[in-house]
């Protein structure tokens, strides 16, 4: 340094030897072991299994013979937008008669449910520590990923909220600073991305404790062209590894989509709705639950008949299908029937289709909304909603 000196130059060299991530350091070159960030210690496998299954509806049994555990979504499922294709769910496309068992000597009872609230509402678990989610459902007044389903009149008023019990919503935005680096047949495509944002979002540098969020669920595509181009480390790559809840761009209606609301998804110069977790995996519960027939039948059964713990068949009873909930103290050495609980199964019609909300006219802009419809916005920001 010379005091003196009316001009000159001045080089300043920085070394980074290490960066944190939420509580804990890791050197340059170092191994990240994830059993060291106390964060991920708060979590329970089961709070996890929770979430999944609010997310996919599944359903559980074991059968002890064959030493395993069956996880399947309830019913058939499709993961694109084309629902004339389903994969099996836990109940197969398969029936066993059981005509031949009725005892009609004994009462059966049947039950037309009508429990609960008519709005079914099925909502992600609220992330407060999230300021990207908190802003847009404040400036659109909305729950952002939630969707609900109307039963009929004969149900009481009101809603039951089904949030998710691990889960929060997952916010994206379009990189338009990307947007010009594509070639071929990523010309002029914003790269999409996940982006989480603290909520107090003008501070992003608060402590960790307070940028501490919610589980997030999201798809990872893998690493392919034709979504955008992007930078790493001053290198243009061409290739994307994309991970998303919602793919928001061209065909993105025929990937999963994790949002309980349908999605209004880019296709062309136009914009189609993207089938959400409620119709992919839900709406034949709800189906079943709208058409309400519950019996407490009796049944002649042998050891044969209950043996097979899994009961995944549908039951043939009257000409119609039935799902077997559970089976009420069968006594192998008595010459008795027992009580069986078993529930109509019925097909997805276009009214419970229509008893989907947001509806389509809400999701592609239609602002002549009914009585019970939601109001939509995607699960996206824009890029002025991020702090610079």
């Amino acid at each position: 340094m010379c005091d003196e000196a009316s001009g000159g130059a001045a080089w300043c060299y920085a070394n980074v030897l290490e960066f944190k991530l939420d509580y804990f350091k890791i050197p340059l070159g170092g191994t990240i072991d994830l059993e060291n960030y106390t964060g991920l210690k708060k979590y329970k496998a089961l709070d996890f299994l929770a979430g999944e299954v609010d997310l996919y509806d599944l359903s559980f049994n074991t059968d002890p013979v064959a030493k395993r555990v069956v996880i399947e979504p309830t019913h058939p499922y499709s993961l694109t937008n084309d629902f004339s294709t389903k994969q099996d769910g836990y109940f197969k496309d398969d029936f066993l008669d059981w005509n031949n068992k009725s005892d009609y000597s004994k009462n059966w009872q049947m039950q037309l449910y009508s429990d609960g609230e008519r709005e079914q509402l099925l909502k992600f678990k609220e992330d407060n520590n999230d300021g990207l989610l908190k802003l847009i459902q404040d400036r659109n007044v909305i729950t952002l990923g939630a969707c609900k389903y109307a039963l009929p009149e004969r149900f009481k008023a009101g809603a039951k909220e089904r949030e998710n019990r691990f889960f929060g919503a997952t916010m994206h935005y379009e990189v338009d600073q990307f947007k010009t680096l594509g070639t071929g047949s990523n010309t002029d495509i914003a790269p999409q991305m996940v982006c989480i944002v603290p909520e107090n979002i003008s501070n992003t540098s608060k402590d960790e404790a307070s940028n501490t969020f919610l589980p997030k669920s999201a798809y990872y595509k893998g690493n392919i062209t034709g979504v955008g181009a992007w930078k790493f480390d001053g290198t243009v790559l061409q290739t994307y590894p994309y991970l998303f809840a919602v793919n928001y761009q061209d065909g993105g209606q025929n990937d999963p989509i994790l949002s309980y609301s349908d999605e209004k998804i880019k296709s062309g110069s136009s914009f189609v709705v993207g089938k959400g977790l409620l119709k992919r995996y839900f709406l034949q519960r709800f189906a079943i639950m709208r058409n309400g027939q519950w019996y407490k039948v009796w049944m002649r059964l042998v050891n044969y008949d209950v043996a097979g713990q899994l009961h995944r068949e549908f039951k043939s009873l009257a000409g119609h299908k039935w799902e077997l909930i559970s089976i009420d103290g069968y006594q192998p050495l008595k010459d008795e029937s027992t009580g069986c609980n078993i529930r109509k199964w019925v097909p997805i019609s276009a009214k419970d289709n229509s008893a989907v909300f947001p509806s389509a006219d809400s999701i592609l802009g239609d602002d002549n909304m009914e009585q019970l419809d939601m109001k939509y916005s995607q699960l996206k920001c824009l890029t002025t909603d991020i702090p610079k």
